[in-house]
């Protein structure tokens, strides 16, 4: 996706030529050219009603080869609406921009591999992806795994909201964010997540440097699973503390921003947590050695 291009700016006007001459002004005429200006003026836009707005986001289902998802669509639905009020809360309503989701849940196979191979021939075999292009988070939906079920869709559907917002960035961060997403749930007006831990297994202390450079290839590697479990530990430590929750919200918003200059996300966090990346890298280490994971309350 290409960077929004900046509109031109608009040649200033040049003032109208005057006669500086002496002139005499009769007050009445003035008293009437000031009212016609008040009445004429074009009134100030109002707030677009609430029940009348257009919504932030669209959400759309189809299942393809399955008998029955019961409730399924509709709490990935709500699921989205949540992520929806999470990007709200951290970039403003100001900044928020519509998302448009397609869920695609596919029962069979053979259906959801030619898909993958139409829309996204590079990948290697997985459970989910997404397409941006066409909005669509496309599930290889099996009924006997209902909590795989669940998580796939909601990366998918976080991968989508965040593209919506950011347009393309780090694989890190686009990763970390999705997996951290996955275990989301919604009471109330209440926003949290539990610890991601299907690859504890995985978690190393990796030279932070490193893993926020690695590229496409090394994320469809072999080896994928440990960059995965790393992104997740990366954004959760950074969403553990005041100071990472500051740092990332600066990132997100800077991205966010229509005169976003050409620094990455990786070089915003260098930027944005206090003492660089050297700093977090000590602090995420030592959070990580501690293997306290608590739940966390989205603020």
């Amino acid at each position: 996706m290409r960077r929004p291009v900046l509109p031109a700016r608009g040649t200033p006007c040049s003032p109208a030529n005057t006669d500086r001459g002496s002139v005499r002004y009769n007050g009445s005429v003035i008293l009437t050219a000031l009212l016609l200006l008040l009445l004429t003026a074009p009134r100030v836009a109002r707030a677009q009603d609430p029940a009348t707005a257009e919504p932030v986001h669209r959400f759309g289902y189809r299942a393809v080869s399955i008998d029955d998802v019961g409730g399924f669509p509709g709490e990935i639905e709500h699921a989205a609406e949540a992520l929806v009020t999470v990007w709200q809360r951290w970039i403003g309503a100001a900044r928020l921009r519509p998302v448009r989701i397609e869920l695609v849940l596919l029962g069979d196979a053979a259906a959801f591999d030619a898909m993958k191979q139409s829309l996204a021939p590079e990948l290697p075999p997985v459970s989910g992806f997404y397409a941006t292009a066409s909005h669509q988070a496309v599930v290889h939906y099996d009924p006997t795994m209902p909590a795989l079920n669940r998580h796939t869709a909601i990366h998918e559907v976080a991968h989508l909201v965040t593209a919506s917002q950011l347009g393309p960035v780090d694989r890190w961060l686009s990763e970390g964010l999705s997996e951290y997403f996955e275990t989301l749930s919604e009471h109330g007006q209440v926003i949290t997540v539990t610890p991601n831990l299907r690859y504890e297994a995985e978690f190393q202390q990796q030279p932070l440097r490193e893993f926020l450079a690695l590229g496409d290839a090394a994320w469809q590697s072999q080896t994928s699973a440990q960059h995965y479990a790393t992104a997740w530990s990366l954004v959760y430590f950074l969403m553990d503390s005041l100071r990472g929750r500051v740092a990332l919200r600066e990132v997100l918003v800077r991205l966010n921003s229509p005169l976003r200059n050409q620094l990455s996300a990786t070089e915003l966090l260098d930027l944005s947590y206090p003492g660089g990346l050297d700093a977090l890298e000590r602090a995420w280490h030592r959070w990580l050695a501690a293997g306290e994971f608590g739940d966390q309350t989205l603020p």
